[in-house]
């Protein structure tokens, strides 16, 4: 019985609309007015009208790799993740990257609180 819930719940979680649900909740619990959103050639980050204070974007996928020689992003040892340290972003910011099922999440905390905030690409 046991292995059949947990069958069922692995199935439930891997499915397309409870992950977009997931991300749903995990965006309006967690998340605020800044956006990750994939754009041509990478990912954008956009902190809204308040300054992201020590930013981190994690990427995860296959065969990823920066477009760009200064990127603050770097990769692990088998190039499915890539930890990109932005620290205080003010304004939009695009990485360029590439890779193969791709997804993203940014964290960053707001002047004046500790909360962590959490973003994750749509």
């Amino acid at each position: 019985m046991k292995r059949a819930l947990l069958g069922f719940l692995v199935l439930l979680v891997a499915c397309a609309p409870a992950q977009q649900a997931t991300t749903v909740v995990i965006d309006s619990t967690f998340g605020d007015e800044a956006t990750l959103t994939f754009v041509q050639g990478g990912l954008q980050f956009n902190p809204g009208s308040v300054p992201a204070l020590g930013t981190i974007v994690v990427v995860q996928g296959q065969a990823l790799k920066t477009l760009d020689a200064s990127s603050p992003c770097k990769p692990n040892a088998d190039s499915t993740e890539l930890s990109c340290e932005l620290g205080d972003v003010a304004t939009a910011q695009t990485l360029g990257l590439s890779g193969q099922n791709v997804t993203a999440s940014v964290s960053y905390r707001r002047t004046g609180s500790n909360r962590v905030y959490l973003e994750i690409a749509k």
